[in-house]
């Protein structure tokens, strides 16, 4: 993903107070958050208040394997009306 962006704009695990960035894009003002596993609907707002705070919008890519399934958790329900509205 990090080469879909421009060079040297873009870091891989961006460090924020508490978190790790996956891939941090300042210059944009935007962080992307690539999830694989269970994360629980505390976590997510959490990371995104933690963003927020420092002036980032959040994208989330969740992975196919534990996501987009047949029922939505409470975290996925959360993202799609907070991130798609």
């Amino acid at each position: 993903m990090l080469h879909l962006l421009p060079k040297d704009e873009a870091f891989l695990e961006h460090p924020f107070p508490g978190h790790f960035a996956d891939v941090a894009w300042p210059k944009m003002g935007l962080v992307f958050e690539i999830q694989c596993s269970f994360i629980s609907l505390k976590e997510i707002e959490k990371r995104m208040q933690n963003y927020a705070s420092f002036g980032y919008q959040v994208v989330w890519i969740l992975h196919q394997k534990e996501f987009n399934k047949r029922f939505l958790s409470r975290s996925e329900r959360y993202l799609r009306t907070k991130c798609l509205s």
